[in-house]
This record gives structure tokens, sequence and C-alpha cells, in this order.
């Protein structure tokens, strides 16, 4: 019988900082606009902000 591992990305709850720069335009000026929550499934977390 084979065994299937299944590595899941880590779920992080807190936003993380801006990115530098646009990789395709080379934009360096970004704004956050309108955070909402949104429910993930995951047994640790139930609720992350995200951002627009």
């Amino acid at each position: 019988m084979s065994i299937i591992v299944l590595k899941l990305p880590e779920v992080k709850p807190s936003t993380e900082t801006r990115p530098k720069g646009c990789p395709h335009c080379h934009g360096e000026t970004f704004q956050r606009w309108g955070k909402v929550s949104k429910p993930v499934k995951d047994n640790r977390i139930d609720t992350v902000g995200v951002y627009r």
C-alpha cells in the first residue's frame, strides 16, 4: 500500500510587510485598500485578514 504525504503551506494570520517593488513594472508605491476577513479551512486558524 502506498503512502501519500501532503505538505501544505503554513497559514499566516497576520499581515506581512508591503513589497518593495512590483516584479512586473518595477513600480515602488503600493497602498493597502479594503481589508476584509476571509474564512479559511485550517485546524488552528479560522479567519485571516486580506488586503486587495
